[in-house]
């Protein structure tokens, strides 16, 4: 199969007048402009028998960009001084992905695994870039130079598993590893994310009767980030985090 993700890049365009000392006011333009924004999607699904499922999934990058041109014009007794700045700023980015994945089932039993890469070396930043295209000085002003942000590539594996005890019942068990693609903090920067273990436990019943065939599922995941200590020649010189996230779900199905 084939399908896509839509999203929307924006463009943004300010433009600003100020007659100083003149009393007159401050006169604002804006105009903003939104451009599709596509992510492909494509898999593929083998089954080798009734009981065996192989699966692979591709998709590539989604995010939304943002790119602001502002022009201010300041008039001081009719003299005219314009500064023009470009801000970049990629927002909500989900990097290009690759997974592959099987499920084996028996009668009580249903084993699965999957591996998924993430394409995080290709993140552009989590920060806005400043780019000062005109101002006073003659190009004596240059825009803030943003850090590369290092983020490496990861994998992330999965297990599960799903015990049907019987007809109407289910016991589900999952665990997942999640490596950081953010590098330890430095002097340029501190990004503050760890190693994740999601260890996930769930049950489900089909209940009700044939005329009203309902159905009741529950979740338990809890993440485990790893802890991390950071020792460093500038101030805060001692950085220590990590913790644990615990999320919990409910869920009614009525089938017809």
């Amino acid at each position: 199969g084939v399908g896509a993700s839509v999203l929307a890049d924006s463009l943004v365009h300010a433009d600003t007048d100020v007659s100083a000392l003149s009393g007159e006011p401050v006169d604002v333009f804006w105009d903003y402009d939104m451009k599709r924004s596509t992510a492909l999607h494509a898999g593929i699904l083998i089954k080798p028998s009734e009981r065996f499922r192989i699966g692979a999934a591709f998709r590539s990058a989604l995010f939304h960009h943002l790119v602001a041109y502002s022009t201010t014009r300041v008039n001081i007794l009719g003299v005219v001084t314009e500064y023009r700045v470009r801000i970049d700023a990629v927002n909500w980015y989900s990097p290009m992905q690759a997974a592959l994945g099987a499920v084996y089932e028996t009668a009580a039993f249903s084993w699965a695994a999957d591996v998924t890469w993430y394409n995080w070396s290709d993140y552009p930043g989590y920060y806005n870039k400043v780019e000062i295209l005109e101002a006073p000085g003659s190009g004596l002003m240059t825009g803030a130079q943003a850090p590369d942000p290092r983020f490496k590539d990861t994998v992330t594996p999965r297990v599960g598993m799903e015990w049907r005890i019987a007809e109407q019942w289910a016991l589900r068990l999952g665990y997942a590893f999640n490596m950081t693609p953010a590098p330890l903090p430095s002097r340029r920067y501190d990004v503050l994310d760890c190693d994740r273990h999601t260890i996930t436990v769930g049950a489900g019943a089909e209940v009700g009767s044939e005329s009203w065939p309902l159905g009741i599922d529950f979740a338990l995941q809890v993440h485990l980030l790893q802890r991390r200590r950071v020792l460093r020649s500038v101030e805060p010189r001692e950085l220590v985090f990590g913790g644990a996230v615990i999320d919990a779900g409910l869920t009614l199905m009525y089938r017809f």
